[in-house]
């Protein structure tokens, strides 16, 4: 089971979030915050799998808190939403040990996950909204 923590700046939106993440039954939600130094406080204690951060572009979440949580445990990945245009950003920092050369060209050369095609997201907003 993974567990999640949501960190927006409005409580509504985390509760119709929680709301839908709930009906999958892999999925915890282990907390949620609208503080933003209370939910890093909280991200150290419970060291949740995914941290969900959402800011509209009048309270915007700063990029820096994206950072911090990757700095709090490396296992954990962070996803940005934006509901304005649909799009999010998924975040996760590892480490490897590069024992040869080829080890850093591997990293150099690792291609991203495949896009989303557009319009996919415009029914999550829906449901959540």
């Amino acid at each position: 089971m993974l567990s999640i923590f949501i960190v927006s700046s409005h409580l509504m939106f985390s509760r119709g979030l929680e709301s839908l993440l709930s009906q999958d039954n892999e999925l915890k939600i282990i907390g949620q915050e609208t503080d933003v130094k209370q939910a890093i406080k909280q991200i150290k204690e419970l060291r949740p799998d995914v941290v969900i951060v959402y800011g509209d572009e009048t309270r915007g979440l700063s990029p820096s808190l994206i950072i911090e949580i990757l700095n709090i445990h490396s296992g954990t990945k962070v996803i940005s939403l934006s509901l304005q245009n649909n799009i999010f950003h998924v975040y996760q920092t590892f480490q490897k040990v590069a024992l040869e050369p080829e080890d850093l060209f591997k990293a150099i050369k690792s291609r991203p996950l495949p896009e989303v095609p557009k319009g996919v997201g415009q029914a999550l907003n829906r449901q959540i909204h």
